[in-house]
């Protein structure tokens, strides 16, 4: 099982992810990992835009835990460029709330430089799918958004933990204490 961050900015993807109207979302026109990705990798997806552009209000952030349900199809080359393309089903496994922010993750120093998702101290590529699996960023990841309780709490932290394949629950956490004077 493999962790990808997945970064998305299609208004209707995002319409579909924050109202959680399909059972499997469409996740399109993604261009790396083709053949890497696998039936029930995890994928920790972001929304992203500019606010110019945004058909609706929503916060640049992470929104939401799923898997890969169905593997690259539909691909294609878009015109004008030269790069295939390629789309995939996701099943979304848990709707974060709070969505949660890179500026967020900054207290979780396990979890910077985890592509579009953590705080970033270097130039990121801006790509839509991102692997996290070296240094075990995705379950870093995880683990903060737990310590966060932005996995609703319908099951266990150990479950989820176990699900996720995590053996080790701990994650280092910034802390900083203000003086008021």
């Amino acid at each position: 099982m493999q962790y990808y961050a997945i970064r998305t900015n299609d208004q209707g993807t995002i319409n579909n992810l924050i109202n959680r109207t399909m059972p499997f979302q469409p996740i399109k026109e993604l261009s790396r990992y083709q053949n890497d990705l696998a039936i029930n990798d995890i994928v920790i997806i972001k929304v992203s835009g500019d606010d110019a552009f945004k058909s609706f209000n929503y916060s640049n952030s992470l929104i939401a835990l799923g898997k890969i349900v169905r593997l690259p199809y539909n691909q294609h080359i878009p015109t004008g460029k030269q790069q295939e393309v390629y789309d995939i089903d996701i099943q979304i496994e848990h709707s974060l709330n709070p969505y949660i922010s890179a500026d967020t993750l900054y207290a979780y120093p396990q979890t910077k430089n985890s592509l579009s998702l953590g705080a970033s101290t270097k130039g990121m590529p801006n790509q839509a799918i991102g692997q996290l699996n070296k240094d075990d960023k995705g379950e870093y990841i995880i683990k903060a958004l737990l310590d966060l309780n932005a996995i609703p709490n319908i099951i266990s932290n150990q479950s989820i933990l176990s699900r996720y394949n995590i053996v080790n629950n701990s994650i280092d956490k910034c802390t900083i204490n203000t003086i008021q004077v």
